[in-house]
């Protein structure tokens, strides 16, 4: 088990790191440090930008199928891949993540007791949302539901500058 989530995660890493690559050649950056007034000025400014971006992406996703996600709990993908409870629920997530292309945005993933949906935008509009319940007879997350319908092509507030 822990042989395949070192492979998960070796694969996450990759996709992420790919993700980041594509998100610097459209003018996305992302400080770690900054080490002056004027970096943490442009790393507030991105910070903003992308938190803004994402809020519409997910707005888009949801008003799409529409979802009333006040009882979710919003989880960070990296919180996921470090927890051992989601152990196979890493897996689903890595089958949505391998299948994105150039472009996709990174999904969002929500929780609420034994339910999870993750929710993806692909660049071409498109939405997808996946549902997945816990079995407690078998101890493992399952995929239940995924649907798509098409959603607004939405650009990146800092990929239209330079």
């Amino acid at each position: 088990m822990k042989k395949s989530l070192i492979i998960v995660a070796g694969l996450f890493i990759l996709l992420v790191g790919t993700s980041l690559g594509s998100a610097n050649e459209k003018n996305v950056y992302i400080f770690e440090n900054p080490t002056n007034a004027k970096e943490q000025e442009i790393k507030d400014e991105i910070e903003k930008a992308n938190n803004e971006f994402l809020r519409e992406v997910n707005e888009d996703v949801q008003s799409s199928f529409k979802l009333d996600l006040t009882k979710y709990e919003a989880v960070e993908l990296s919180e996921i891949f470090k927890n051992d409870e989601y152990d196979n629920l890493v897996s689903i997530l890595m089958d949505v993540m391998i299948e994105q292309e150039n472009g996709d945005i990174v999904p969002s993933v929500y929780i609420k007791n034994d339910e999870a949906i993750i929710l993806e935008k692909k660049a071409t509009g498109k939405n997808i949302y996946h549902e997945i319940k816990f079995d407690n007879e078998k101890n493992i997350w399952v995929k239940e539901v995924e649907k798509e319908k098409m959603g607004k092509v939405i650009t990146h507030p800092n990929e239209n500058k330079n």
